[in-house]
């Protein structure tokens, strides 16, 4: 009997993967901080090698304006279909923009007097909203102030 349990289990959990021959997928990520360089701001992953003084650990998040709507409506500008709540009913949201996260990132930094974010990292995650699953964006990194700007 246990083996018949087994037997079972192991069927089940393997007729649920997919024979279909999938297409080679090549993505690439890559992210600009030029704009904040061009102003003389450091974003780094790294620690700063120079002397500096600390001013603070900053960290954003963005999350996306999410709506349910029916099925067929037409999404609003720049909102992106997601899956169905219901069987009429579906989640539209505005994904998170990288952009949007850097830029708070630098205005943060600045006005508490940093020149530099060291430390750097950018992560995704994701939010529940009436069931669905969207995806959300953060960034974080330690503001600092370097030293003769180097």
């Amino acid at each position: 009997m246990r083996y018949l349990t087994l037997f079972l289990v192991a069927t089940s959990l393997l007729s649920c993967s997919s024979t279909e021959p999938r297409d080679r997928s090549v993505r690439v990520n890559a992210t600009d901080l030029t704009r904040y360089t061009e102003k003389g701001f450091l974003i780094t992953p790294d620690n700063y090698p120079g002397e500096y003084q600390s001013v603070g650990y900053v960290s954003v998040e963005v999350e996306p304006k999410a709506e349910v709507m029916k099925d067929d409506t037409e999404p609003y500008d720049g909102m992106v279909e997601g899956p169905l709540v219901t069987s009429q009913d579906r989640v539209y949201y505005d994904p998170p923009e990288l952009r949007a996260a850097l830029d708070s990132l630098y205005e943060k930094s600045t006005s508490m007097g940093a020149d530099a974010v060291i430390n750097f990292q950018q992560e995704g995650y994701e939010i529940v909203y009436s069931g669905a699953s969207l995806p959300a964006l953060r960034v974080s990194g330690f503001a600092i102030q370097r030293n003769n700007n180097e």
